[in-house]
């Protein structure tokens, strides 16, 4: 896990890239690596979300539990957007935004994992 901040911000007047900043940190790879998902459609992210972890053999799986290991929260930030932060053994963990706050509640956990051959 390496640590990375968003080089897209709404306080910046962009769609933030939170979403990729976490993958990014999660993968141990720059941000410049991970497709600008917040850039696509609303309906056509999640499925390229699932090709691009399928191409590196990963898979991501929502929970509402918080899981053991590493994983990205999905939440409300203070200011009513959805943001993305990561969490460890269901503690916050880092949080891309430099505002470093996190969010006020977690909606879901995503969980990466590679994937399983049946």
């Amino acid at each position: 896990m390496t640590p990375y901040k968003q080089t897209k911000t709404t306080q910046n007047g962009e769609r933030g890239n939170c979403l990729a900043t976490c993958l990014g940190c999660l993968l141990d790879m720059p941000v410049s690596q991970v497709p600008s998902f917040e850039e696509m459609d609303k309906d056509k992210w999640a499925k390229e979300l699932v090709s691009w972890l399928a191409g590196k053999g990963l898979a991501i799986r929502a929970a509402m539990e918080a899981p053991q290991g590493y994983a990205i929260a999905v939440g409300y930030h203070k200011c009513g957007i959805l943001h993305a932060v990561i969490v460890r053994d269901g503690e916050f963990f880092h949080d891309p935004n430099p505002s470093n706050e996190f969010v006020e509640t977690v909606r879901n956990y995503w969980i990466i994992e590679p994937i399983v051959a049946l």
